[in-house]
């Protein structure tokens, strides 16, 4: 989803764009696609069986296309112009966004495994099996390699750290320049995934628990009981932890307090169908515009306006001036 566009893959090999604000279907192209796609600077890339496209968001005419050599292991990521996959079964590949030119391509090793991956400016971390390896963004290279009780799922990154969530119920921080782990967290279930904001990471469990991290030290902020089964990692937008679950497409809490605020309930709308998690949602709150869109595994789509949602105050600036007019002193009569 990006500000004016929803983007769908469909069964039938097929990917419709729809109005964001209405609805309402733009155009639709025939590419087959199991992923959701990546939509950067007005270009919609999609990773198909064993193709990269890049297609012109407004349009739906295609820029370019490339081979992948096989199928696609994870969505695509982007940074600093380049489009990165994960290809099975264990390479990785980036390409230049502009015109879909092999920068460098890199195979893992191992045992092939279930994988995942974070792109941020200059680095990629990627969590395949029980390892988790950061790469150079520029030509591949590997920097570390760690292996750490799993299979690891859904790697991501910030201030200095990578966290990253276990199958056998342990969160990992681990330093971004040597791989080490600064510190673990058990929890009673497998973990989900990941989201952080300011100094905050927040964790979603199968254990049917949110928890609030210090991301410095592994102290626990806050916990809350999930109303659902979480099927996707949170998501932190404008104050507000977003969490996709089975009986509700997205739950909200207080990020600050993990106090609960809402639930989204379409079955008016949609009767109860199972859903496409996780549910979009923009990164940027804005009254009276959709901000959230549930698709459902029979074909329906639903665009959610907020109404009643908690957005965060902005900090307040220090007085430099008085407010109001100076006035002088009044002179003293002779």
């Amino acid at each position: 989803m990006d500000e004016t566009r929803v983007y769908i893959p469909l069964e039938g090999e097929h990917i419709v764009a729809l109005d964001r604000a209405t609805g309402d279907m733009v155009w639709m192209i025939d590419i087959e696609s199991n992923w959701p796609p990546l939509v950067s600077n007005g270009v919609l890339y999609i990773a198909a069986s064993d193709e990269l496209h890049a297609i012109d968001a407004a349009t739906g005419n295609r820029k370019w296309r490339v081979p992948l050599g096989r199928g696609p292991m994870s969505p695509l990521a982007a940074a600093n112009d380049t489009i990165v996959a994960l290809v099975s079964p264990d390479g990785v590949g980036a390409f230049r966004s502009s015109d879909g030119q092999l920068i460098w391509q890199k195979s893992l090793g191992g045992k092939a495994a279930p994988a995942s991956m974070w792109v941020d400016a200059g680095r990629v971390f990627v969590a395949i099996g029980d390892r988790l390896l950061r790469l150079e963004l520029s030509d591949g290279t590997v920097r570390w390699d760690r292996t750490l009780p799993g299979p690891l799922r859904s790697p991501i990154a910030a201030k200095g750290r990578v966290f990253v969530g276990s199958t056998s119920n342990a969160f990992y921080s681990v330093d971004q320049n040597d791989g080490e782990v600064r510190w673990t967290y058990r929890v009673g279930g497998d973990i989900v995934g990941a989201s952080v904001d300011r100094d905050l990471v927040y964790v979603a469990s199968l254990d049917n628990v949110l928890r609030a991290f210090k991301q410095s030290n592994g102290n626990q902020v806050w916990k809350h009981a999930l109303p659902t089964r979480p099927v996707a990692p949170p998501e932190a937008v404008g104050g507000i932890i977003a969490v996709s679950g089975l009986a509700y497409p997205v739950s909200t809490f207080n990020a600050k307090t993990g106090v609960p605020l809402a639930n989204l309930d379409p079955s008016v709308d949609l009767g109860r169908p199972k859903f496409l998690a996780p549910t979009l949602i923009t990164p940027t709150l804005r009254p009276f515009t959709v901000a959230l869109v549930v698709i459902s595994r029979d074909g329906r789509v639903l665009g959610q306006r907020p109404v009643a949602m908690m957005f965060r105050d902005p900090p307040l600036d220090a007085l430099v001036t008085l407010p109001g007019k100076p006035l002088e002193r009044e002179r003293a009569a002779p």
